[in-house]
């Protein structure tokens, strides 16, 4: 990802969660963290290490020509959120909701 001053990682999803009333909270743990979402009373925890494609990279489409991501590499720093992302970010958290 980029090292511009304005970057927000994840900039897309988080201001998708943020505009449904929820959070997304970056907890940074040695080689990297976990995100931490909340949404409605539900949350659920990403995992961000060695760079590795995680559920949040998933929403977003990956450069052009590239079928498999497997590194942060795999994205343009400006990704657009696929088609249905909204629906997908709904569902992991649902299916992590602690």
């Amino acid at each position: 990802m980029t090292t511009a001053a304005n970057f927000r990682a994840y900039k897309e999803v988080r201001e998708l969660v943020e505009r449904c009333g929820g959070s997304m909270e970056w907890r940074p743990m040695g080689r990297g963290g976990d995100w931490e979402l909340e949404l409605h009373g539900k949350s659920a925890v990403v995992s961000c290490r060695d760079r590795s494609v995680n559920a949040l990279d998933n929403l977003y489409e990956p450069k052009q020509g590239v079928q498999d991501p497997k590194t942060w590499d795999d994205y343009e720093p400006e990704a657009p959120l696929k088609q249905g992302a909204f629906w997908k970010l709904i569902e992991l958290i649902r299916s992590a909701s602690r």
